[in-house]
């Protein structure tokens, strides 16, 4: 499954990229660069700025928004 977190790179929103990813899903986040999960695949852009037409194009399934602000 392709799956889009928000704040991936946070405490909890880290978390559960580890697991979505451990769990075989694709997984996009928005976040810190240094702080990427390992397999996931960071969108570098504030949230305000996420092209969403480009990711549904990537047939993003599911949205998990776990970012601050």
């Amino acid at each position: 499954m392709q799956i889009f977190v928000t704040g991936g790179t946070g405490f909890i929103g880290s978390a559960l990229t580890t697991a979505l990813i451990k769990q075989g899903h694709t997984v996009y986040v928005t976040g810190k660069e240094q702080y990427v999960p390992a397999g996931a695949i960071l969108v570098n852009t504030h949230l305000t700025g996420v092209n969403w037409t480009a990711l549904t194009k990537k047939n993003i399934e599911v949205v998990y928004h776990q970012a601050a602000n």
